[in-house]
């Protein structure tokens, strides 16, 4: 059974309608031409590259497309893809360029379920912390990888140590690591990592981290690692041209097939094509003629209005927020914070704009620290403009004027976005100016701005979150910690909250985190605005269950 979009049919006229009210208040601004890398999150949320939006027309790749779709046989698929990867090493297999590839090739210690989004076994069966700074991963037997070399806990340390480690990698990958480790066998299909000091999510950062074949990396050596990965999932590679096309072909020998259950999928396809095409609309063009049965991560507009039902709407991770200058003279007042809340409809956007549910945190639901009790602010304009006039009569300066700030470029529809809530915000008495701000600029300014930051600066900031360790200490730590470099808020009970569970598993960990969500969600440092949603363009011959980690594998696909 395939999901279809959450939001239906998009009214023409609410777009209009959402549109004229932000073109009547807010001065004209650069197009936003559509998405670029989402790297802008720090220890958090290193990312990947999101598609970049091309509307020139390149009819020679539909044809491509075509002539890879007339050879494909009954099991095997066509994938159009709109970036070639910048390499095929395991360390970006946590990425959605790479790992849309990658993930069906080689396969990390730790999986997450499918559904729940859970941390679950795959190539280890269990693990647990057996000192503060020890854990322990009990491995899968009997499983080889593709070039015939035996997958135990000697090869699963190798890959570790490379993956991690700033002697062989210079990639995101390294954001999302915690305190330095060595992974060491200790026997055939017993692996301990120690750490340098204690960390709680250990086996969350190793599922960004597949598992290659050590015999491959030390015979063919480093470039070979990097263009013809060797690894134990259900497909081999076969061929990569680059910036064309890459293949690869079911592996009759994987484990699971004999454990599907276990294996968290069932591969029945044998072959698989993915077609590098950069540009939108031949990507949109290829399934709509049947020449593809998946594009991915297209951009929501364009899929939705393009394709109709042949548009999935899948569950992503990605949170469109804003976040506030807490110290400055106007937004230091609660209720004007408030206000801001208030005054956001939320479900025109999420329906109109940036198709998603409105959000309630900086973390998707199923996250550590995911509170389910905190309220989604309620779209109450009359409400936001009460709040407005108490506090311009207790002396607030109201008509100070409130800088909201874009990234150029950063996701799709942000200016559209940006120009609708400005329009909201001036409809309940605030003054607001916008700017889209070159991504230079604009990554000094949000990240780690000179301090102490001018309290006349007055920046509001739309931008998007991601939280791949599904923790919400990271964000805590990254993004509301009074010393966390993206932090323009500081609160000594949240601080101390989310160091006390930084420190401890399970529920503990869980419910210290939620309470710390709850403190900052009363006090509004951020603003949550929608859930993202994640696009495809998908043939009605292909049946694909989504993921709640958004990974893209071939296992939970059939024709």
């Amino acid at each position: 059974m395939r999901a279809r979009s959450r939001n239906g049919t998009r009214s023409v006229g609410a777009v209009a309608a959402l549109a004229l009210l932000a073109g009547a208040c807010a001065p004209d601004a650069p197009d936003d031409a559509g998405a670029d890398d989402d790297d802008g999150d720090v220890v958090a949320d290193a990312e990947d590259p999101d598609d970049a939006d091309d509307d020139t027309e390149e009819p020679d790749e539909v044809d491509d497309a075509e002539e890879t779709a007339e050879a494909a046989g009954d099991d095997e698929i066509v994938v159009v893809t709109a970036e070639d990867p910048p390499t095929l090493e395991a360390p970006y297999g946590y990425s959605a360029t790479t790992g849309v590839v990658l993930r069906n090739i080689q396969e990390p210690l730790v999986g997450r379920d499918r559904e729940s989004g859970e941390f679950v076994g795959l190539l280890a069966t269990d693990w647990e912390a057996v000192d503060d700074t020890t854990w322990r991963f009990e491995l899968r037997e009997g499983i080889d990888f593709h070039d015939g070399s035996p997958f135990n806990a000697e090869a699963a340390a190798h890959a570790l140590n490379i993956s991690w480690s700033e002697d062989f990698v210079d990639g995101p990958l390294l954001g999302f690591k915690g305190p330095d480790f060595e992974a060491v066998a200790v026997d055939e299909y017993t692996l301990d990592v120690e750490l340098e000091s204690p960390d709680p999510i250990l086996p969350n950062r190793l599922w960004m981290s597949p598992i290659f074949s050590q015999e491959h990396f030390e015979q063919e050596g480093e470039d070979a690692w990097r263009e013809e990965p060797i690894g134990t999932g259900p497909y081999e590679f076969v061929s990569w041209d680059r910036g064309q096309s890459i293949e690869i072909e079911l592996n009759d020998d994987w484990w699971g097939h004999d454990d599907p259950e276990a294996a968290g999928g069932e591969a029945t396809i044998e072959r698989a094509t993915y077609l590098i095409r950069g540009d939108q609309q031949s990507r949109v063009a290829a399934v709509q003629a049947g020449e593809a049965h998946l594009a991915e991560r297209l951009p929501a507009d364009q899929c939705l209005n393009d394709l109709g039902d042949a548009c999935l709407d899948a569950p992503n991770i990605d949170i469109a927020h804003i976040r506030i200058d807490t110290m400055n003279p106007l937004l230091s007042d609660i209720r004007i914070r408030e206000a801001m809340a208030v005054a956001i409809d939320r479900e025109a956007i999420g329906d109109e704009l940036l198709p998603g549910p409105p959000a309630r945190m900086l973390v998707p639901d199923g996250a550590t620290g995911y509170n389910e009790d905190i309220p989604i602010f309620d779209f109450d304009p009359d409400r936001a403009r009460e709040l407005v006039e108490e506090a311009e009569a207790d002396g607030a300066p109201v008509d100070q004027t409130i800088n909201l700030r874009v990234e150029r470029e950063k996701f799709p529809g942000i200016n559209e976005v940006a120009q609708a809530i400005q329009a909201m915000w001036q409809d309940v008495g605030l003054t607001v100016d916008f700017e889209v701000v070159d991504s230079a600029l604009f990554l000094e300014e949000l990240i780690d701005p000179p301090r102490p930051i001018d309290e006349d600066r007055g920046w509001v900031v739309l931008h998007q979150h991601s939280n791949r360790l599904a923790d919400f200490h990271g964000t805590a730590t990254s993004w509301y910690q009074c010393e966390a470099p993206i932090s323009t808020w500081c609160d000594e009970e949240f601080d101390a909250l989310t160091d006390e569970a930084g420190g401890l598993t399970g529920d503990e960990r869980h419910e210290l985190l939620a309470e710390a969500a709850m403190v900052a969600h009363e006090d509004i440092p951020f603003i949550p605005v929608v859930e993202m949603g994640l696009f495809h363009g998908v043939s009605d011959d292909l049946d694909w269950e989504t993921r709640a980690d958004t990974n893209v594998y071939l296992k939970d696909m059939s024709l």
